[in-house]
């Protein structure tokens, strides 16, 4: 599953065509996306680490709804800093 490397692919058609197009002929664009997917991943274990260590409650909804709450804002870290970041400071 490339969650992640498919959003920026996608981001880079739409918002940096010229450059995907180079990274396509030229063959980086698996590399870029694969780059981009381990570094999301890593970023969103990293981040569901510290943001739920001692959050949890004896209450299971509670505990459910912190998680939910904690998984969307991380998914949202990372859609912001590594997928929809600007192309050049990327490589």
């Amino acid at each position: 599953n490339y969650r992640y490397g498919t959003s920026r692919k996608e981001y880079l058609k739409t918002e940096y065509p010229m450059q995907y197009q180079i990274l396509l002929m030229t063959g980086e664009l698996p590399v870029h996306l694969k780059k981009i997917e381990k570094e999301a991943q890593a970023l969103k274990r990293q981040l569901t680490q510290v943001r739920l260590r001692g959050s949890l409650s004896s209450d299971f909804l509670t505990n459910l709804q912190n998680i939910r709450q904690t998984e969307q804002a991380i998914e949202e870290e990372i859609l912001t800093t590594v997928v929809y970041r600007p192309l050049e400071t990327i490589d």
